[in-house]
This record gives structure tokens, C-alpha cells and sequence, in this order.
């Protein structure tokens, strides 16, 4: 990364954490029903999102049928577990999850190696040989101190694999509005753009930066061209820079 690129980083940094647009009072009342029910497919626009979706949840697991289960898997945001489906062959599944009422609805719960409520809870002596995320940096208040501290709890070699959504792209913009931003509004009468700008604290180029700037290797994969004629990107993120790690966790105090 050069000098030009990683001074952006720094400057994009300082606008971290970021807070989330308040919710209206007919909005916030249907909300948790309408995050369940999304998140469980248990909706038409749940089950079309969630046909679109596997494409992230393959790519984050495609790693494990060439190189064989790793036996310390954390996952960012594990929602309902549903990722866990795709990597039958790990057994020790440790998961960051602040939703409890959607880890609840999961009856894969119980057989966590350990939940916590956030990533700050982490110990500090955690290590894992991957760390996965899909469809949960987007929603991260505080992003850029999230993964650095998922790059300092990662084995040697080991390596961070996240999925996100092509936030600020046209393509996604029109898939939402056109699946679930349209089931909410012939429900309610309401605009799911409101969640939307609640939920997605960050758009892709932003989580793309940052990513660069705490891993010196990245490989990335789009579902689609682009930012803008894309739904989702990949990210497979190895040797992280250590000191920009440190650095910003001792600077912050945690």
C-alpha cells in the first residue's frame, strides 16, 4: 500500500465509530419482527435475499475443501448460524452474535465451543486458524477496530474471510428495493430504506480500504462487475500488518 493510499485509510479511520441514524417510531416498532423474519427466510423477500446470499456463504467456506477443516473457526456476526451449514467439517465453532433473540432461533446453538455478545468480549489470548464474516462488517459501528482486532487473533498463516454486500453500488441499491424493501413496503406502507441507513454504517469501497490497510494480502471476488454492477464481494485477507493492529488498539485503549 502507498503513502497516498494509506494516509486515506488513516482518514477514513477518524470518522470511526460511527453512530446509526435514529429509526421512526412506526419503523422501530416493526423492526426486530422484520430482522427475524428476514434473517429466518420466513418471508418471501427472506427467501429471495437468502437464494442470493449463498454465493457469499460459498465463498467463505470454498477455502476448507482444498485445505482440509480448521480446527478453530470464529465467525463475526453469526446471525441464526446459518453459515454454519456449509463447513460440516469444523468443530470448533466460536461465534460474536449481540442479536440473542436470532441466535436463539438456531437449534445449532448448543453446540458452540463459546458465544460472545461482542468482539470486545474476545479474550485476549484467543486465537483462531480463520475468521470468517458474511454480511455483518457493513453493520459494524466501529469497523476498522473490529478487524484489527480480528487480524491480532488470528494463528500465524492464518487468515480473515469476509463477505459484504456492495454497498453504495447501483445493482445492490435495486436488488433490496426490489426484494425486501418491497415486501416492507406493501406490508407496512414504510420505507425500508430507514433500516437500511440504520444497518449499513458502511459501504463497500470503505470496508475495501480498510481491509487493505490492515492486510498487506488481499484476494477479492465479486458477484457481479465492479462496485456499482455488483451484489456482494469477497475478501480473503492474509498477514496482517501487526503494528497498524496494535497501534490503533493501544490508541483507542482496548
Amino acid at each position: 500500500m502507498n503513502e497516498a493510499i494509506a494516509q486515506q485509510a488513516q482518514r477514513l479511520i477518524a470518522t470511526y465509530p460511527r453512530q446509526r441514524p435514529a429509526l421512526s417510531q412506526a419503523v422501530a416498532e416493526r423492526y426486530e419482527r422484520q430482522y427475524l423474519m428476514n434473517r429466518s427466510r420466513h418471508s418471501w423477500g427472506g427467501k429471495l435475499s437468502g437464494i442470493a446470499e449463498a454465493w457469499m456463504h460459498r465463498a467463505v467456506a470454498a477455502d476448507l475443501s482444498a485445505q482440509g477443516p480448521a480446527p478453530r473457526v470464529l465467525e463475526v456476526g453469526a446471525g441464526n448460524l446459518n453459515h454454519w451449514r456449509y463447513e460440516p467439517s469444523v468443530k470448533h465453532y466460536e461465534v460474536v452474535e449481540p442479536f440473542e433473540a436470532l441466535l436463539a432461533t438456531s437449534p445449532e446453538r448448543e453446540k458452540l465451543a463459546a458465544h460472545y455478545r461482542d468482539l470486545a468480549d474476545l479474550p485476549l489470548n484467543a486465537s483462531f486458524d480463520r475468521i470468517v464474516s458474511i454480511a455483518a462488517f457493513e453493520h459494524l459501528m466501529n469497523l476498522p477496530w473490529c478487524i484489527a482486532r480480528c487480524a491480532l487473533a488470528l494463528h500465524d498463516g492464518g487468515s480473515l474471510r469476509v463477505a459484504v454486500p456492495s454497498e453504495g453500488g447501483f445493482l445492490w441499491w435495486l436488488g433490496w428495493r426490489l426484494t425486501t424493501g418491497l415486501e416492507f413496503a406493501l406490508r407496512y406502507r414504510l420505507d425500508y430504506g430507514e433500516i437500511m441507513r440504520h444497518e449499513h454504517l458502511s459501504k463497500l469501497r470503505e470496508i475495501d480500504t480498510l481491509l487493505r490497510y490492515f492486510f498487506e494480502q488481499i484476494h477479492r471476488r465479486r458477484l457481479g462487475f465492479g462496485t456499482h454492477a455488483s451484489l456482494y464481494a469477497f475478501y480473503h485477507c492474509e498477514k496482517p500488518h501487526l503494528a497498524r493492529c496494535k497501534a490503533l488498539l493501544d490508541r483507542t485503549g482496548c
